[in-house]
């Protein structure tokens, strides 16, 4: 039996028929105390709730639990639905959009998966779930309560009626980003003249490339071809319900040009991995992961999911140990900052001469988090130790070898003259650098101009970036 058949089976025999009403539940039970404060916060939905025949998504309590939201009626009223759905009736929906009491948001989507059933990314809870009463005021109307593990939040800044993702490429500034901008992709979607492919309606899935400080050369190569592989037609997938390690078709899907992805969780952390089945020779087959740095932001034709890199720019369609050490740490997911880092200064453009043996020590992201007190200027010296310019390539156990003979190594960075011990203890490389061991988390990897050794440590002391004089607001 198919999982959504089961479901409806499940939901057909066991909605819950109870006498006291749903506004007596909110009310009264602690089971909905963050519920309760944040609907009373508003006067169309407490209005609601006393005379109206709709439906409430209610949040458990632990949903609320250090979630940093301001009252207001795009978040409140994103909870209620201006109609009594009941569980069956929202599967019988299909996976098509709901409009909330608040029209202007975007709409619920509903999706079921194996586990379950999910309004947006919030998975609901069946056993507290389909509660169906009449209401406080009008007997004649009928209520249903749903019962919801997360927030259901449109992830708004400032609200913004009715936005496609074509209006969040264009006015980003409205939603909640954690400072993060998308202006350098929508320049090449406006280029490109691919307004239409985030403007269509219907219900999609669009994974939309962050900006960084500096441009992102990687974008110089996203094209026409390229910009319809960021989209997946005709599906809107949530992280939480979608299937992960499945193929999805974009909209590349040619003859001549063929890109599709797959959603994949590595170490808690989401990907998405596009691969160009078929390419030419400005679209090489080849795949590229890219994290998904924030997920799961609503809109009128379906979801966005901000992401760390653009999707189907392979290089080569050489499979590694024949790579080139610039395009390792290019491609490296966890390699991201480190990338940005070499192109605030001449190192990523070195790694492109020929000619060259490179060893490079490359720090993975989560490595820079104790290092925000440097300027731009500062990164840049301190990532050009890491890097070695030699004859051969430095594997870890030739290092270790050496240091072991000499008590310590003596190598040429592109900073000048590098002192490290190597220690090899239960199957582990460290690196010491000054009296910090920093552990080599991925050792080894052959290149066609040299080799990396990821490492999770830096060159340098750490730096905190200094106090703000006004404090944390």
């Amino acid at each position: 039996m198919c999982a959504t058949c089961a479901i409806l089976m499940m939901l057909i025999a066991g909605s819950y028929q109870y006498n006291g009403t749903i506004y007596d539940r909110v009310m009264q039970e602690g089971a909905f105390s963050g519920y309760r404060k944040m609907i009373t916060s508003n006067t169309i939905a407490t209005q609601n709730l006393i005379n109206g025949s709709v439906t409430f998504i209610a949040p458990e309590n632990p949903a609320f639990n250090g979630y940093d939201w301001k009252t207001g009626k795009h978040l409140v009223l994103y909870h209620v639905i201006n109609h009594p759905y009941t569980l069956k009736q929202l599967v019988e929906n299909g996976s098509g959009p709901i409009a909330s009491a608040q029209e202007d948001n975007p709409p619920l989507w509903v999706s079921v998966s194996e586990d379950g059933y999910y309004l947006n990314n919030a998975k609901i809870v069946q056993n507290k779930s389909d509660y169906v009463a009449n209401c406080k005021t009008v007997q004649s109307f009928k209520q249903v309560l749903h019962v919801v593990d997360r927030v259901l939040d449109p992830k708004f800044q400032t609200p913004f009626a009715n936005p496609s993702a074509l209006d969040f490429l264009q006015n980003y500034q409205h939603w909640r980003l954690r400072g993060r901008k998308v202006s350098h992709f929508f320049e090449k979607v406006l280029l490109h003249q691919k307004e239409d492919l985030f403007r269509k309606t219907g219900g999609h899935t669009f994974f939309i490339p962050v900006d960084y400080e500096e441009y992102d050369r990687r974008l110089e190569d996203v094209d026409g071809y390229r910009i319809d592989g960021h989209v997946v037609p005709n599906l809107v997938l949530f992280t939480r319900p979608s299937r992960k390690n499945f193929v999805y078709q974009t909209s590349c899907n040619g003859d001549d040009i063929h890109i599709v992805v797959i959603l994949l969780s590595l170490k808690n952390k989401l990907f998405v991995r596009s691969y160009t089945v078929h390419g030419d020779g400005d679209h090489p087959k080849g795949e590229v992961l890219a994290e998904i740095v924030q997920a799961d932001i609503p809109v009128t034709n379906g979801v966005v999911h901000l992401i760390s890199r653009p999707l189907a720019i392979a290089k080569t369609p050489r499979l590694f140990p024949y790579l080139s050490v610039l395009y390792k740490v290019t491609s490296d997911p966890f390699l991201n900052t480190t990338f940005h880092i070499g192109e605030k200064g001449p190192i990523n453009q070195i790694l492109e001469l020929e000619n060259n043996v490179f060893t490079y020590f490359a720090p993975r992201d989560q490595s820079w988090s104790e290092y925000l007190g440097y300027s731009d200027d500062e990164l840049v010296e301190v990532l050009s130790r890491h890097v070695v310019v030699s004859t051969g390539r430095h594997t870890m156990s030739s290092l270790a070898a050496s240091s072991a003979r000499n008590n310590g190594t003596t190598l040429e960075s592109l900073a000048g003259t590098l002192d490290l011990q190597i220690l090899h203890t239960n199957n582990t490389f460290f690196v010491v650098y000054g009296d910090k061991p920093i552990r080599v988390s991925r050792a080894d990897y052959h290149c066609s101009d040299g080799i990396v050794h990821v490492i999770d440590g830096v060159f340098a002391a750490p730096k905190p970036p200094p106090e703000s004089p006004f404090g944390d607001r």
